[in-house]
């Protein structure tokens, strides 16, 4: 036999071997792409994780430097301009912090006091309902406070009409009804 030349026997246990070989060398980067996949995954799953819980830290940091500007609190006194010099107050303070419109509404929720805090407890779940934002909440709590004031002016001066009205009728001795 001449140098180099094999038998069929031999060149069929040599490319068994290369076959195993090659099988070997396959299995090995099969393996190391599914440790790669699976490290890939898990950085994956953990970057995931951090933005999920990046809105709620965002969250927690605005309220906080929402805090540190000491908001002035609403007691829900029924008079108009005290409601909305507060509302204009708590607006410039989002404004400048660039607070989102959706987190308004739970934040003013700690500087309501007295009555109107009461009355946010009793509607406060609406804060989650979808495209309840800022100005919802002050539709809602205009509609809740100017109409007691103004119920209660209306009544007042309804009052003071009759007061009025029986006093000069008294005077005169007509009670109320003016001659002709």
């Amino acid at each position: 036999m001449e140098w180099g030349s094999t038998t069929s026997r031999e060149g069929e246990i040599y490319s068994q071997i290369g076959g195993d070989a090659t099988n070997l060398l396959l299995l090995e980067l099969l393996q190391k792409q599914n440790e790669q996949i699976q490290c890939q995954s898990e950085q994956l799953q953990k970057i995931m994780e951090a933005k999920e819980k990046a809105p709620l830290e965002e969250n927690s940091y605005m309220f906080k430097k929402l805090a540190n500007l000491h908001p002035p609190t609403y007691d829900g006194a029924p008079k108009p301009k005290v409601l909305e010099d507060w509302t204009w107050g708590m607006e410039k303070l989002f404004d400048a912090l660039q607070c989102l419109e959706e987190w308004r509404a739970g934040f003013v929720g700690s500087y309501l006091i007295d009555e109107v805090d009461l009355w946010w407890a009793t509607v406060r779940n609406r804060q989650y309902e979808p495209g309840f934002e800022w100005t919802e909440f002050k539709e809602l709590l205009k509609n809740r406070f100017y109409l007691v004031e103004r119920a209660t002016k209306e009544k007042n001066e309804f009052y003071n009409e009759q007061r009025d009205m029986k006093r000069s009728g008294d005077q005169g001795g007509n009670h109320g009804y003016q001659q002709p």
